[in-house]
């Protein structure tokens, strides 16, 4: 008798069911190297971002008042400010509301759904968030440097860290620190 060749139902049917696992994973690779395929850009542009939030905040002024004190050339404290001490956040009623470090803290910016913000044009920049905050604090970097060991008082040196924080994605973030410190506390730069 003669051997009848082919596929049997059976044969048929485990065989598309293997080429559906493998289609599947293929096409999720695929999907995965897609979207992250524009990732270093969107990286690149959140860098730009911060760094450039980061030099604006730490080229601000560092006064123990507010620049619009009379006391602002001569104060080392701010209790020798004339009516308005410098504190953290901007001061109600400036004309420029970011005149000095403090002023920066809890600045938080992003884009609305036409993309306006960071100074581009519609759709420049969507997607993009960032936030600006300022500490105090008595010590250098992540090892912890003392940084007022020879000052002959905290009130001489006043070392502010300012922490950039841009979100370019959803879970993706990035984060520059950098110090400003008040060195010479009767001078206004």
């Amino acid at each position: 008798m003669k051997r009848h060749s082919g596929l049997t139902l059976i044969e048929l049917i485990l065989t598309i069911a293997i080429l559906g696992i493998a289609a599947t994973g293929v096409l999720q690779v695929i999907n995965q190297t897609t979207t992250s395929a524009a990732d270093p850009v969107r990286r690149k542009q959140a860098m730009l971002i911060a760094e450039g939030l980061l030099e604006e905040v730490e080229l601000a002024r560092v006064t123990a008042c507010d620049p619009a004190d009379a006391n602002a050339t001569t104060a080392t404290t701010s209790a020798a400010c004339a009516s308005v001490p410098e504190a953290m956040g901007p001061e109600s009623g400036n004309a420029r509301p970011y005149d000095n470090v403090n002023d920066y803290n809890g600045l938080s910016t992003s884009v609305d759904a036409a993309g306006n913000a960071f100074g581009g044009g519609a759709g420049a920049m969507a997607g993009y968030s960032a936030t600006v905050a300022i500490t105090r604090s008595d010590t250098l970097g992540p090892s912890g440097a003392l940084a007022i060991n020879g000052a002959a008082s905290p009130t001489e040196l006043t070392l502010l860290r300012i922490t950039v924080t841009v979100t370019y994605r959803p879970g993706a973030t990035l984060v520059l620190e950098g110090y400003r410190t008040r060195y010479a506390p009767t001078v206004l730069p």
